[in-house]
């Protein structure tokens, strides 16, 4: 499976191409697409480079993951004074909602448990729908569909998490990793692998850029230029500085009176102070800002993460890529790996890929697959919808739709002979002439039936009305003879009671029942009317 991870920065678009495989998760390459310092028109200029980016894969990725815009989530921390899980998760919604500002119910909510010694710590991140629905339009504009949208700065938590478990270090205590980036800096404090502070402010290494071009008169890109030169360990020296580096040393101050209020909030809070200082993000590149942030900040130890000094990756990519900017979007794409610790993902329930009983509604029109259900003593609908949609599918899929197509094709003309099943199944055309064949003979057959004998087709059409729009559902299974149905899925909206009460008013259906756990269910009921 190839993942494509995206980042929408304010100075470039960044993306990693990774490539899920059996117990293996390999990096293929890393791709970067510089934007102008000042963005005009942001939708334009994220089109071209994405529509760049996709051009240089050698196949277009099966899963896409990008994440909200900071301004789009709010993050809250709890702590319930429970240990048990279902109860905590049966409680943390009430006291969340006492902390919005907004309603609720308009929001989509994402979480984590931590067990402490006498409680668990809750960290919820929440989206109201409204900005989820305008960003994924936002997305679809410049031609993505993302199978994963998360939040600016769980890539860099989830990378380096998983980089701390597999480090052999004794350095113990909670740390600071700070994400800096052109326009904002997210912070995390990591302790133990629970994050138990976060947040997110409007400073990036642009604020260096432009406070140099004030003081210097300089244009925006010559200052960046000497913003790069740079060596931050000039202020260590208590010697005098040139104006270019006492420019960026105004700047800093502000991130570091940032970071100061973080630190004495979280140590007030949890009594905890931090025992090192880890930085990400193409700021952090600065010559000497490591050294600088550690004087001013109480001599904390500070480094620059590498990813690559624990996680493997092909020698050419090691040299050539400055891998610490890409932490935070090479962190998303590893949401697929079996060692994320934050899994949190606002395309599920309203905003899930899911296949709804319309789509299914949707399907049956095509003739071809009516006159093929018509054969099915019991159909099972996930065969067929496979085999419908193989077109779709990227080629692997398209073998894997090939072989349901067989199975179904031999389970429906059971009485074909072999040769027969081959030719068929090898030519388009002629399955599809053998099928008008034996859906007219099938035709003449019906007309000797009593007419209030109800089709299969008919009553799966009826069984699709009865969810309305109001309910939202994955249907795994839909087995229906002349005496039984079953049906299994998933529910992600609404209640199943208005669906109960319009099954057993079908007059084909009797001894509707139902049975929930969390948010699978199941239909049994009796065929009367065939």
């Amino acid at each position: 499976m190839r993942i494509l991870a995206i980042e929408l920065g304010g100075r470039s678009i960044k993306a990693v191409e990774i490539e899920s495989r059996f117990r293996r998760f390999d990096v293929l390459d890393f791709h970067e697409v510089k934007l102008p310092l000042k963005i005009t028109n942001s939708t334009a200029l994220y089109k071209e480079g994405i529509e760049e980016i996709l051009a240089k894969l050698p196949s277009h990725p099966e899963k896409i993951v990008i994440s909200l815009p900071s301004p789009s989530i709010s993050m809250r921390f709890l702590n319930i004074p429970v240990k048990q899980r279902k109860k905590v998760e049966q409680m943390y919604r009430f006291e969340l909602e006492d902390s919005l500002p907004f309603k609720i119910d308009d929001t989509l909510i994402e979480h984590a448990i931590y067990p402490m010694k006498d409680s668990s710590l809750i960290f919820a991140a929440i989206a109201p729908i409204r900005f989820i629905s305008s960003y994924l339009d936002f997305l679809k504009s410049l031609g993505l569909d993302p199978d994963w949208l998360t939040f600016d700065g769980m890539g860099s938590i989830n990378l380096f998490c998983a980089a701390s478990a597999q480090a052999e270090t004794t350095q113990v205590g909670p740390k600071l990793l700070l994400d800096i980036g052109h326009n904002k800096t997210t912070l995390s404090v990591i302790n133990e692998g629970r994050i138990e502070a976060f947040r997110s402010f409007s400073w990036g290494g642009f604020a260096i850029t432009q406070n140099i071009a004030l003081n210097t008169g300089l244009p925006l890109e010559h200052a960046e230029q000497e913003q790069q030169r740079l060596d931050l360990s000039k202020l260590l020296g208590g010697s005098a500085v040139d104006e270019m580096t006492d420019s960026a040393q105004q700047a800093i101050n502000l991130l570091i009176t940032e970071v100061n209020h973080s630190l004495i909030a979280y140590r007030n809070q949890t009594k905890n102070s931090i025992a090192s200082i880890h930085l990400v993000g193409g700021t952090s590149l600065m010559k000497g800002l490591p050294d600088l942030l550690s004087s001013r900040l109480g001599q904390i130890p500070c480094s620059v993460f590498n990813p690559s000094d624990l996680f493997p990756i092909k020698e050419e990519l090691r040299s050539n890529v400055e891998l610490s900017k890409f932490a935070e979007v090479w962190g998303r794409g590893n949401v697929f790996s079996r060692k994320s610790p934050l899994l949190f993902n606002f395309r599920r329930n309203t905003f899930g890929k899911y296949t709804s009983l319309d789509e299914i509604s949707g399907l049956l029109k095509n003739a071809n697959i009516i006159k093929l259900a018509q054969y099915g003593a019991t159909l099972v609908f996930i065969l067929l919808i496979h085999v419908t949609a193989s077109s779709y599918f990227a080629e692997q899929e398209s073998l894997k739709a090939n072989e349901e197509l067989k199975k179904v094709f031999q389970d429906t003309f059971k009485n074909a002979p072999k040769s027969l099943k081959n030719t068929l199944l090898s030519n388009p055309e002629k399955l599809k002439d053998y099928i008008d064949q034996k859906n007219k003979e099938m035709e003449q057959k019906l007309k000797m039936v009593s007419k209030s004998r109800e089709s299969i087709i008919s009553l799966l059409k009826n069984i699709t009305r009865c969810f309305p729009e109001t309910v939202k559902v994955d249907i795994n299974k839909l087995e229906i003879n002349d005496r039984n149905l079953i049906m299994e899925g998933v529910l992600y909206q609404g209640e199943l009671n208005l669906v109960t009460d319009a099954l057993k008013k079908l007059p084909a259906l009797t001894e509707i029942g139902v049975t929930q756990e969390g948010q699978r269910f199941s239909f049994k009921g009796k065929v009367t009317g065939r």
